[in-house]
């Protein structure tokens, strides 16, 4: 859990490796495949949805759902910005059973209304967020360097 940000973008930064009993029966993971936070001590972080494209075997908890979808109808990535969005509206808090942890298992997933464009709909919506995610993160950028310009200018300014 911890190696999916609040974003959904998975890191590598505390994977831990071990040594599997049977590989056979593994549910190995698939570049596309999603992993569904379904249970969290802080409740606002159940629906947190990773979207795995990383090469090499790799397996999660089970405090994961992994979720593969029949990519000839639903674009995993569609479904994933979809989840991550459903999460920052609070819409996992309707459907979640109550108790010190959130919980919100597949049968309530399976409660969810998921839209269901054509798959080419899906493709462009896909490329338009990550077209406007592109120039979010670059106007961050230039927030930070023209901060970083008003601090030298502030400090070249003390030093006078």
């Amino acid at each position: 859990m911890n190696s999916i940000n609040e974003n959904g973008e998975l890191s590598k930064e505390g994977v831990r490796r071990i040594k599997l009993p049977n590989k056979r029966n593994m549910p190995y993971l698939k570049k596309g495949d999603l992993l569904f936070n379904w249970r969290n001590g802080s409740k606002h972080l159940v629906g947190k949805t990773g979207y795995f494209d990383w090469e090499g075997e790799y397996v999660f908890a089970s405090f994961l759902l992994g979720i593969r979808t029949r990519t000839e109808i639903l674009d995993s990535k569609y479904l994933w910005y979809l989840l991550n969005n459903y999460r920052k509206e609070g819409k996992y808090f309707d459907f979640m059973r109550q108790s010190v942890n959130g919980l919100f298992n597949r049968e309530e997933l399976r409660l969810l209304q998921i839209p269901l464009p054509p798959f080419e709909e899906q493709k462009r919506i896909v490329a338009q967020v990550e077209h406007e995610q592109s120039l979010v993160n670059a106007n961050k950028e230039l927030i930070a360097i023209y901060n970083q310009k008003i601090k030298d200018e502030i400090n070249r300014l003390w030093e006078q």
